[in-house]
C-alpha cells in the first residue's frame, strides 16, 4: 500500500520476514474476502510478484488450521516471485530476464530469492522491466502456465467431509462457509479507511512504482471441483478520484490537500474462468485462448462522477470542508475546465503536482462532498459481470468509501454518495446469485435405449457455462452455448443416471433422470465336424474324402442368427449344421460366428479341413527280390502331404490277401516309409519302418497290389499285359525295381510305372550288392523330364521337383513348349550320347537370384551329389554334349541361364552343334546367360539375328578347338553388354556382320574378337589383359560392294593380319579416335590395307592424332597388341591401286614399309607406308593435315600418279632403306601439288625417276634435300 513508497517497503519488509507468519491489513482483508466467497473443495492460489508473499502468508493462516482448509486441498502456483518458496511445494515461473525479481531483488544482499528457471526474451514494445504477467509472461509462455496450474489442480484432494456452502450434501442440511471469517479490530478498520485514501494520492507521486490494490479471493470457480485464486498486483480498472480536501484522520494521516490522482489499474491480468474451464483441453490451444482475451478486456473505459459524503471521517470535533477542482487529473480524458478530451504523455505525471486548498475546519453537522470518477469496463473478463444494487441510506455513522470486488460474477467499484441535501445516497456493489439453474435436458440417447458397448455419449442442453455432472460418476463437463456432451463409461443391464448442473455461482439444478439398457457381452459359439473324427494328422484336420461335415451351436439364449464363411462365400443362417463336398488336394476353411439380438457377435470360429484322397501312394516295389535272394522283398510308401501322418488305420494288401499288411506308426511329410519282408536285413544299409510277413511273398508273374485306409482303397498298382496281373516293370534278371514316375498321378495307369533305369540306385542288400532300385529315397525314373524319350506335350519344370535328369538324346518336339522355372536344376549323364535337341520351344525361366542351372551329371555344386559317390568323380569341360535350337524352333529364350561342362563335340560336327548352346537359323533371346567351362563354344550362332546382352562367357581354354565365348557363322546377331573372360578367343566370327556393343574382353589367352570376312559393327568395346587387345580383322575382302564401312571407336584397336581388301565401288572409312595397326610377320601375313579400282579409302580429321595408323608393337596407343619395340617397316601400310581414291586428312601413317624390306627387287624396294598408283585420267585424291613417321624406304610412294594434293603434311625419320636411299617421297613419272609441307630428319626429302611435275610451295626448309636437286619444281 501506500503506492509506489508504501508498496516498496512493504515489500521488501516482507520479504526480510519471508517465511514468518503475518498478520498485516491486506492479508486478514484476504482472508476475510476468502472466507465469503470461496465454497469449493479445493482451492489453488495463484500468485504473481509481492503477491506472492501474501499467498505464502494466506497458505500458512488457513492451512490445517481450525475453521481452514486441509492441506491437501490447497495448493499454490506461483509467478515472478521474489519469494524463497513456493507454499505446499508447488510450482513456479521466473524469467532470467525479469529485471525486478532477478535484477533488483536478487541483488539485495543477504536475502535469497528461488532461482530463475525459465529466460524469455523480450521484443521491442515489451515492458521493459521484464516483468508484467500478460505482457510478458502471459504473452511468451501461456502454454506452461496452464500446463502447471493443471497439473497444480490434478494433484489436490477431495477433503473428506464437503464444507456446508458444497452444492453436494454434507449430512448436516445447511450451509456454510469453508474459510471462518475473521475477527476485525478497530485498529483494522481504521487503517482500511486511512490507505483507501492515502494510496492514491501517493500513486501520483512515484508514478513507475507498480500500483495496485491487493485483493484475496478473486475466484475462478469450477463449482465443487476446484478454484483458483487470483493474488497479485490487481485493481480495479481505472478508479479515478478526484477530493476537494481530506481532514486528519487519527494517527495514520495529517492535513492533506486535495487533488487529483490516478490509480492505474488492470483487472485483466486474470485469465479466470477462460483458463480454468479449460485444463483439460491442450495447453496450447488454452493458452491462446486466454492471451486473446487478456487482449480483448485491456480496452478504453468511460467515465461517471458521483459525489460521496466524507463527514464520517470528521474526528476531534472538527469539519473537513471541501471545495471541488474544476480542474480534470492529469490522467483523464476529459479536456481541462470543459469535459473534453485532453491526453497527458506518461512523462508528464510526475510532474504533475497535487493541487488543493486547505481544509477548513467545520461543525460536525456539515457534510462533506467528496468528487468521485470511475471507470466502467466495457468488456469485463469472461466471469465478470457489472451490477448495481440500490441500498438504504446509510447514517452518517456508517457512510464511507470503500472499494471491493463482487464475489461471483461482478467487476465494479462499490461506491456511496451523499450530497449536502441529504438526497438518498446509492452503492455500486457485488451481489449474490443464489438462483438455480434449470434441469438439464439430455437430448440423446432417449431413454431405455440399448447400448452394445459400454461406452455411451450423452448430448444435451443447459443453461451456459454450467457444469453438468450425474451421481454415476465424477466425470463433469462444461456447457458451451448452450450444449453439452459427456461420454460415460456404462455397466451391463439398466443403469439410471441422475443428470444436475451447477451455474457459475454454485447454485445446483433439479435432477434429470434417464434408464439405458447395456448389452455388450458377445455370445459364444462352439464349431465341430464329424469329418475331422477321420484326420489322418496329429497336428491338423486332414482326410481322405471330399465330403465334409460341420456343425455349430451357441449357448447364449438370444442369438439370432450365425455368420458363414464358407471357404470365401459369405451367408447368414440360423441352421446349425453344413455338409459340402469339398477339392481334392485343397484346404477347405469354414468359419462360423454367432450374433444375438442385440447386435452382439462372438468371436469367430474356424475349422480347416485339408483334403487329400490320394495322401500316401505305393511308390516303389522289389517284386523280384534282390541278387541276395528272391525272398527279399521290399515295397516303399510316398507321403504326398507337408504333415506327418499317422498309418494306423493303412492296410497293404494283394488282391489275394497275400501279403496282407496292416500298418503302424506316422510317415513323415514328404517322406518314404519302407516295409521289408521277414528281416530287417532285405536292405542291410537303411532301416526299415516295418519289418512284415509277406504271406507266400509277391509273385513274379504280377500281383494287383492295394493301399487302403479305413477300408477305402486310395491307391492301386497297375498291372500289364499276360494274364492281365503281369509286372509293368522291373526285372528278375538284373533285380531292377518296378518305380512309379510320378506320385501325383494315378498308380493305375500303366504309364505311370518304369523300371529303374541303373543311373540313380542306393542301398546294399544282404550280400552288400547293390540295390538298383532306391528305398526310402527318390525314385531314379521321376528325375526325368519324361519316361519317353521325347516331350509331346507343354510341360513345366518346378522348383519343387527339381533337379531333373537327361540320360539319352532328349527332343522337344516342334510345336511344344518346355517352360522351366527359376532355381530348376537339369543335369545331364553322359559325354558321348545326351544332348537337348529343341525343335519346339525352350523357356528358360530364371532370375538372377534363382538361375536355372543346366549341368554336368557329377557336379555336386548344383543339384547336389545325384550319383551319390561324394567327391569320387568330378566335372569337366565337355561332361555332356550341347542345346540345339534347331531350324523349327520359334520363341525359345533363356533369361538368367547357367550353362556348365558342355561342349563335347567332334570336329566333324557342324558349327552349331560345337557349342555348349548352339542356334541354327533360328532366333533365340539370350538374356543373363552365364556358359562356362565348355570344351569347344560357349555359344554358336549360326546364320542368326539372335541377341545376347548382359551375359558372360568363360573358361572356354581348348585352344586346339579354338575354343571362344561365342562363334558366330553368319548372320547378324546383336552382342551387348557381355563380359568374356579367360577363353582362348572372346569372339569369333566368320562371314557375318555382328553388332558388338560395349561388351568387355579380360584375360583370353588371343584376341578379344576374331574376325574373319566382312568387317561388323564394333562400338564402344574394352579390353584388357588379353593376348591381343584387339579386333583383328583378318584378310580377305573386308567391306561390302556399293557400301560404306565405317570403324567406330573402341578403346580396343583393330589389328589387320594379312591385306584386308575393299571391294568394289565400297568405302572404308573411320570414326575419330580410331587406331589401326597392322600385323608383324612375313609373307603374305603382313598387315595392309588394300584400296583396289573404285575404292575409296577416307576419313576427314583436323589433327594428326583423330586416326592412327601404327605397327602391332606401338602399345602407345589403341591398348596392348605387341612385345616388342615398334620399328619402322613393322607392317605393310596401305596400297592404293589405279582408279583407288585416297581422301585422308587429320592422320598418322608410321613404321610401315614392310613391303620394301621383304625383297631387293625394283618393285618392292619403292613401295614405301602409302603407295598410290594412278593413271592418266583418274584424281588419286588428297591428303593433308598428315604426320608420316618412322617408315621403311618411303612415307609416300607415287607411281604413275596423275593428280594428287598434299597439304599441311610433315614427313619425319625416313632413314630406313633397303638397296637404295630412303625418302619422304618417292615419285615416278607422276604429278602432285604440295604446299605446306614439313621435312625433318629425312635421308632424302623427296626423289624418284621419270618426268615428275611437283611443286612444293611453302615448304620447310625451303630448300628440300631432294636428288635430283630440281625433284621439286618452283
Amino acid at each position: 500500500h501506500l503506492a509506489g513508497f508504501g508498496d516498496g517497503l512493504k515489500a521488501l519488509k516482507q520479504k526480510v520476514e519471508d517465511g514468518v507468519s503475518s498478520d498485516d491489513y491486506d492479508l486478514i482483508e484476504m482472508v476475510k474476502e476468502a472466507s465469503a466467497k470461496v465454497t469449493t473443495r479445493k482451492l489453488l492460489l495463484v500468485a504473481h510478484s509481492q503477491g506472492n508473499f501474501y499467498a505464502n502468508s494466506f497458505y500458512d493462516k488457513v492451512t490445517d488450521k481450525d475453521g481452514g482448509v486441509p492441506r491437501e486441498s490447497i495448493g499454490m502456483y506461483s509467478v515472478a516471485t521474489p519469494s524463497n518458496h513456493v507454499a505446499g511445494d508447488g510450482k513456479y515461473l521466473t524469467s532470467g530476464t525479469d529485471k525486478v525479481i532477478s535484477g533488483i531483488v536478487g541483488s539485495l544482499p543477504f536475502l535469497k530469492i528461488m532461482s530463475p528457471n525459465d529466460y524469455i526474451e523480450l521484443k521491442d514494445g515489451d515492458d521493459s522491466m521484464g516483468h508484467s504477467f500478460s505482457d510478458v509472461y502471459l504473452k511468451y509462455r501461456p502454454a506452461e502456465i496452464v500446463r502447471d496450474i493443471e497439473w497444480s489442480l490434478n494433484r489436490l484432494q477431495v477433503n473428506d467431509t464437503p464444507p456446508k456452502s458444497s452444492p453436494l450434501k454434507s449430512g448436516e442440511g445447511e450451509e456454510g462457509a469453508c474459510i471462518d471469517p475473521p475477527k476485525l479490530s478497530l485498529a483494522h478498520k481504521i487503517e482500511g479507511v486511512v490507505l483507501a485514501v492515502a494510496d492514491p494520492i501517493a500513486n501520483v507521486t512515484v508514478i513507475e512504482t507498480p500500483k495496485a490494490i491487493h485483493y484475496g479471493g478473486l475466484a475462478v470457480l469450477e463449482t465443487g471441483t476446484k478454484v483458483v485464486t487470483g493474488i497479485g498486483n490487481v485493481t480495479t480498472q481505472g478508479v479515478v478520484l478526484t477530493a476537494s480536501g481530506i481532514t486528519a484522520l487519527g494517527n495514520g494521516v495529517g492535513k492533506v490537500a486535495g487533488g487529483t490522482v490516478t490509480v492505474l489499474a488492470d483487472a485483466g491480468k486474470f485469465v479466470g474462468k477462460t483458463i480454468a474451464g479449460v485444463f483439460t483441453s491442450d495447453n496450447q490451444q488454452v493458452a491462446g485462448v486466454a492471451g486473446s482475451q487478456l487482449a480483448t478486456n485491456n480496452q478504453q473505459s468511460t467515465t461517471e462522477k458521483l459525489t460521496v459524503s466524507a463527514s464520517e471521517l470528521a474526528t476531534n470535533n472538527q469539519q473537513p470542508t471541501t471545495e471541488e477542482a474544476n480542474i480534470p487529473p492529469v490522467s483523464s480524458p476529459l479536456k481541462r475546465g470543459g469535459g473534453e478530451e485532453n491526453p497527458v504523455k506518461k512523462e508528464e505525471l510526475n510532474q504533475t503536482k497535487v493541487r488543493s486548498e486547505e481544509v477548513k475546519t467545520k461543525q460536525a453537522e456539515t457534510p462533506v462532498a467528496l468528487a468521485v470518477e470511475t471507470k466502467k469496463i466495457e468488456n469485463p473478463p469472461p466471469l465478470l459481470k457489472e451490477e448495481v444494487k440500490t441500498i438504504p441510506t446509510p447514517t452518517p455513522s456508517t457512510a464511507r468509501s470503500s472499494a471491493s470486488i463482487a464475489t461471483e460474477q461482478t467487476a465494479s467499484v462499490a461506491l456511496v454518495s451523499q450530497n449536502v441535501n441529504g438526497h438518498t445516497p446509492t452503492r455500486r456493489s457485488g451481489r449474490v446469485d443464489r438462483t438455480a439453474p434449470d434441469v438439464p435436458v439430455v437430448t440423446s440417447p432417449i431413454a431405455d435405449a440399448t447400448f452394445t458397448t459400454t461406452n455411451a455419449t450423452f448430448v444435451g442442453t443447459a443453461e451456459d457455462a454450467s457444469i453438468i455432472s450425474t451421481n454415476f460418476s465424477d466425470a463433469t463437463v462444461t456447457v458451451d452455448g448452450g450444449a453439452w456432451s459427456l461420454p460415460l463409461t456404462l455397466g451391463q443391464g439398466t443403469t439410471t443416471i441422475q443428470f444436475y448442473s451447477t451455474d457459475e455461482a454454485g447454485n445446483v439444478s433439479e435432477l434429470a433422470s434417464l434408464a439405458v439398457f447395456v448389452d455388450s457381452t458377445s455370445p459364444d459359439i462352439s464349431l465341430t465336424s464329424s469329418t475331422c473324427n477321420s484326420t489322418l494328422s496329429s497336428s491338423a484336420c486332414l482326410v481322405a474324402t471330399t465330403t465334409l461335415a460341420f456343425s455349430w451351436s451357441g449357448s447364449a439364449s438370444d442369438i439370432s442368427y450365425f455368420r458363414l464363411d464358407r471357404n470365401g462365400t459369405f451367408s447368414t443362417t440360423t441352421g446349425t449344421s453344413f455338409s459340402v463336398t469339398g477339392t481334392d488336394e485343397s484346404t477347405y476353411t469354414f468359419k462360423v460366428a454367432s450374433v444375438d439380438t442385440h447386435g452382439n457377435s462372438s468371436a469367430t470360429s474356424t475349422q480347416a479341413i485339408e483334403v487329400f484322397t490320394q495322401p500316401v501312394v505305393v511308390n516303389e516295389v522289389a517284386w523280384a527280390g534282390t541278387s541276395a535272394s528272391f525272398a527279399d522283398e521290399w515295397v516303399e510308401l510316398y507321403n504326398r502331404t507337408s504333415r506327418a501322418l499317422s498309418l494306423s488305420t493303412f492296410v497293404f494288401y494283394a488282391s489275394d490277401n497275400s501279403p496282407y499288411i496292416p500298418l503302424s506308426g506316422t510317415i513323415a511329410a514328404g517322406g518314404y516309409y519302407l516295409i521289408e519282408r521277414d528281416d530287417n536285413n532285405t536292405v542291410s544299409t537303411v532301416s526299415a519302418d516295418l519289418v512284415a510277413n509277406f504271406g507266400s511273398g509277391l509273385n513274379n508273374s504280377g500281383e494287383s497290389l492295394i493301399l487302403a485306409v479305413a477300408s477305402s482303397t486310395i491307391d492301386t498298382v497297375a498291372t500289364c499285359s499276360g494274364g492281365g496281373t503281369s509286372w509293368c516293370a522291373g526285372s528278375d534278371t538284373n533285380y531292377t525295381t518296378l518305380e512309379r514316375y510320378d506320385a501325383s498321378v494315378s498308380g493305375s495307369l500303366s504309364s505311370n510305372w518304369s523300371s529303374n533305369r541303373l543311373v540313380i540306385y542306393n542301398g546294399k542288400d544282404a550280400n552288400n550288392a547293390n540295390i538298383y532300385g532306391t528305398p526310402r529315397a527318390r525314385n531314379n525314373v521321376s528325375y526325368y523330364i519324361s519316361l519317353a524319350s521325347s516331350l509331346t506335350s507343354d510341360k513345366t519344370l518346378t522348383t519343387a521337383n527339381s533337379p531333373y535328369l537327361i540320360s539319352s538324346n532328349y527332343t522337344i518336339a516342334s510345336g511344344v513348349t518346355l517352360t522351366i522355372d527359376p532355381s530348376v536344376v537339369i543335369k545331364i549323364t553322359s559325354a558321348n550320347e545326351p544332348w537337348l535337341l529343341v525343335q519346339g520351344a525352350i523357356k528358360s525361366n530364371g532370375t538372377s537370384a534363382n538361375p536355372v542351372v543346366f549341368t554336368s551329371f557329377y557336379d555336386d555344386d548344383y543339384g547336389g551329389d545325384m550319383n551319390g559317390d561324394g567327391t569320387a568323380t568330378t566335372p569337366s569341360a565337355g561332361n555332356w554334349r550341347r542345346i540345339l535350337i534347331d531350324t523349327t524352333s520359334t520363341g525359345s529364350s533363356f533369361t538368367n541361364t547357367l550353362v556348365r561342362y558342355g561342349g563335347n563335340n567332334n570336329d566333324s560336327d557342324t558349327t552349331a552343334k560345337k557349342g555348349s548352346i548352339g542356334v541354327d537359323t533360328a532366333t533365340v533371346s539370350f538374356d543373363g546367360l552365364v556358359v562356362e567351362k565348355s570344351n569347344y563354344y560357349g555359344l554358336s550362332l549360326v546364320n542368326t539375328n539372335s541377341t545376347v546382352t548382359n551375359s558372360r562367357f568363360s573358361t572356354s581354354t581348348n585352344s586346339s578347338a579354338s575354343a571362344s565365348g561365342i562363334y558366330i557363322s553368319g548372320g547378324s546377331p546383336t552382342i551387348s553388354n557381355s563380359v568374356f573372360s579367360g577363353n582362348y578367343r572372346g569372339i569369333t566370327i566368320s562371314g557375318a556382320t555382328p553388332i558388338l556393343t560395349s561388351n568387355t574382353f579380360t584375360s583370353n589367352s588371343q584376341e578379344a574378337v576374331y574376325n574373319s570376312g566382312l568387317i561388323g559393327n564394333f562400338s564402344g568395346n574394352s579390353g584388357t589383359g588379353n593376348g591381343r587387345n584387339a579386333i583383328l580383322i583378318s584378310a580377305g575382302t573386308v567391306t561390302s560392294a556399293g557400301a560404306t564401312t565405317t570403324l567406330a571407336q573402341n578403346s580396343l584397336s583393330y589389328l589387320f593380319k594379312g591385306t584386308a581388301t575393299l571391294a568394289a565401288n565400297s568405302t572404308l572409312t573411320f570414326a575419330t579416335g580410331v587406331v589401326v595397326k597392322g600385323w608383324d610377320s612375313s609373307g603374305s601375313t603382313y598387315g595392309r590395307i588394300s584400296v583396289p579400282s573404285t575404292a575409296t579409302l577416307y576419313f576427314s580429321g583436323t589433327t594428326v592424332s583423330d586416326l592412327i595408323f601404327t605397327s602391332m608393337h606401338d602399345n602407345s596407343v589403341g591398348g596392348t597388341t605387341g612385345s616388342i619395340t615398334p620399328a619402322a617397316g613393322q607392317w605393310y601400310g596401305i596400297t592404293v591401286d589405279a582408279g583407288g581414291r585416297v581422301n585422308l586428312s587429320g592422320f598418322t601413317l608410321k613404321y610401315a614399309g614392310a613391303g620394301a624390306a621383304a625383297s631387293p627387287s625394283v618393285d618392292n624396294i619403292y613401295r614405301g607406308a602409302l603407295k598410290i598408283t594412278g593413271d592418266s585420267s583418274t584424281n588419286s585424291g588428297s591428303i593433308s593435315n598428315a604426320l608420316f613417321s618412322n617408315n621403311y624406304q618411303s612415307g609416300l610412294n607415287l607411281d604413275a600418279v596423275s593428280a594428287l594434293s598434299l597439304s599441311n603434311v610433315t614427313f619425319q625419320n625416313h632413314t630406313e632403306e633397303n638397296g637404295g636411299t630412303a625418302s619422304a617421297i618417292y615419285a615416278r613419272t607422276s604429278t602432285s601439288t604440295l604446299s605446306a609441307i614439313t621435312f625433318s630428319g629425312n635421308q632424302l626429302d623427296g626423289s624418284g625417276t621419270g618426268t615428275n611435275v611437283i611443286s612444293c610451295t611453302g615448304c620447310t626448309p625451303s630448300s628440300p634435300n631432294t636428288s635430283p636437286s630440281n625433284f621439286f619444281t618452283p
